[in-house]
């Protein structure tokens, strides 16, 4: 087995509300490079509670044979509404293609109306929620704490 190098944390914008349509996929694919040291490499690319198409798709078509991206998001979520408000990751196991993305952001869409929230925002999901929106695609959620950011 060999080792493969891993950020599936990485943000193309810094308001999820208004994304940067710009990203610049080569810098990152050079800073990735340099971090892998010529191993594999996996990255998603997981803005807050949307899908960057733009993005993804740019990156997609860049790849190369050593760096594999796999479709992601950042979301905020409750384990129960009388929990405090966390982030976990999503991963698809889906393909990533325009048609793929358009309906992840649509659902997207529903749950979060506005992209940007505070944990105390009373619409953020119960993770059940997120579990039956997203019922149709193969997927993973990874919570993770230690948020230095409000939102």
């Amino acid at each position: 087995m060999n080792p493969v190098y891993i950020d599936v944390h990485i943000h193309t914008s810094d308001n999820p509300d208004s994304l940067n349509q710009n990203y610049d996929v080569d810098i990152l694919f050079a800073n990735v490079r340099k971090q892998a040291q010529g191993l594999h490499a996996l990255i998603s690319l997981t803005d807050h509670n949307v899908i960057n198409k733009q993005a993804y798709l740019t990156a997609l078509s860049r790849c190369g044979d050593d760096i594999h991206l796999m479709l992601g998001v950042e979301l905020h979520v409750h384990y129960i509404k009388e929990t405090e408000a966390y982030h976990c990751h999503i991963f698809f196991k889906n393909d990533i293609t325009d048609t793929t993305i358009d309906k992840v952001n649509d659902i997207l869409s529903k749950i979060y109306p506005q992209k940007q929230v505070k944990k105390t925002d009373t619409t953020i999901p119960t993770l059940d929620q997120i579990i039956y929106e997203f019922e149709g695609y193969d997927f993973v959620l990874l919570p993770h704490g230690g948020q230095s950011h409000d939102s």
